[in-house]
C-alpha cells in the first residue's frame, strides 16, 4: 500500500466542518487571558510547510486593534513574530533552502536572506521574536512557541500598534509569554 497520510490542509478542513479544532480549544482560555493583562491582540500560529497558519486570535481591550492577519491566514514562516519564532524551529540549511524557494515573496516583504539571518539569530539568543514595521508600517510583535502536542510546535504572539510596544514593553511581553505557555 502507499505512504499517503492526511496533511494539516486535511485536518483543518475536517475541523471547520466539526467548528472545533482542538488546538484552539486548548488555548482559548490563556488567549484570552493573555489579551486581558495585556490589552493587546493575540495570535496563535502553527507551521503548515513554508508557511505559518493562524488558527486563533483573541482580541485585547486597547480600542486600537492590530488584525495583521485573519483566523486561517497564512504568511510565510519568518515574517510576522509567530511565523519567525517558528522558523527559529528549523536547522540553518532547512532556513536557507526555505528562503531559495520563496526568494520573491520574502524579497517583496523587505527579507534578505542575509536580514533573516539576522533577526533569526537575534530570536534565538533572546528565546523570543519580536518584530518593529516589518508587516505593516506602525505595528509590532512579540512571540514565543511553545509544544502543543509531542509533534506540534505552536506560537502565540501580540500584535499592537509601535506606540505600545517600545523594547522595554517587548521584552516585558515576553517575559509575559515565558510565564503564560505550557512548557
Amino acid at each position: 500500500m502507499g505512504g499517503y497520510r492526511l496533511g494539516i490542509d486535511a485536518m483543518q478542513l475536517g475541523f471547520a466542518s466539526m467548528r472545533r479544532v482542538p488546538l484552539v480549544d486548548s488555548c482559548r482560555a490563556l488567549m484570552q487571558k493573555l489579551a486581558r493583562m495585556s490589552g493587546d491582540t493575540v495570535f496563535l500560529v502553527v507551521r503548515q510547510g513554508d508557511y505559518c497558519v493562524c488558527l486563533h486570535r483573541e482580541e485585547g481591550h486597547f480600542p486600537v486593534k492590530v488584525f495583521t492577519t485573519d483566523v486561517g491566514g497564512r504568511r510565510l514562516l519568518g515574517i510576522g513574530a509567530g511565523g519567525l519564532v517558528l522558523m527559529t524551529a528549523l536547522s540553518d540549511a532547512e532556513i536557507g533552502r526555505t528562503m531559495e524557494r520563496h526568494a520573491t515573496e520574502y524579497a517583496q516583504s523587505g527579507f534578505t536572506p542575509t536580514r533573516m539571518a539576522q533577526a533569526v539569530k537575534r530570536t534565538r539568543h533572546a528565546g523570543y521574536a519580536e518584530i518593529t514595521d516589518t508587516i505593516t508600517q506602525g505595528v509590532s510583535g512579540v512571540g514565543r512557541t511553545f509544544w502543543a502536542s509531542p509533534t506540534t510546535l505552536a506560537a502565540i504572539s501580540f500584535g499592537a500598534i509601535t506606540t505600545r510596544l517600545p523594547a522595554p514593553r517587548r521584552k516585558e511581553m515576553a517575559q509575559l509569554l515565558a510565564e503564560q505557555l505550557p512548557r
